[in-house]
């Protein structure tokens, strides 16, 4: 079996650890075209890897403050969800009362 495991990690003193995270996510798809081969087999080349350019502000407090606020936004769309979930199962409540009476 081979196996192949390919680790990105940012330049020591460069990246608070959660921007660097939610920055990853954002180029998830970016990274994914870049993998070579066939059947389930992709490999990341550093090189191909390497050519991805990342923008980032440099003061680690914005990036910091960028961070707060994505996990700030990203609380409120979970907290959108429950209430959506909330309330489509209220309604399917209420619609089963309607019928059944």
């Amino acid at each position: 079996m081979d196996s192949h495991v390919t680790i990105v990690r940012p330049k020591k003193g460069y990246l608070v650890d959660k921007f660097f995270g939610y920055v990853m996510i954002m180029i998830e798809n970016e990274i994914m075209k870049s993998g070579r081969g066939s059947s389930g087999q992709t490999e990341l080349s550093n090189n191909d890897l390497s050519n991805i350019i990342i923008s980032f502000p440099k003061n680690k407090i914005e990036q910091k403050r960028i961070v707060e606020d994505m996990e700030i936004q990203r609380n409120i769309v979970e907290g959108n969800k429950q209430l959506l979930e909330i309330y489509s199962n209220k309604i399917k409540e209420k619609i089963k009362k309607i019928w059944m009476t």
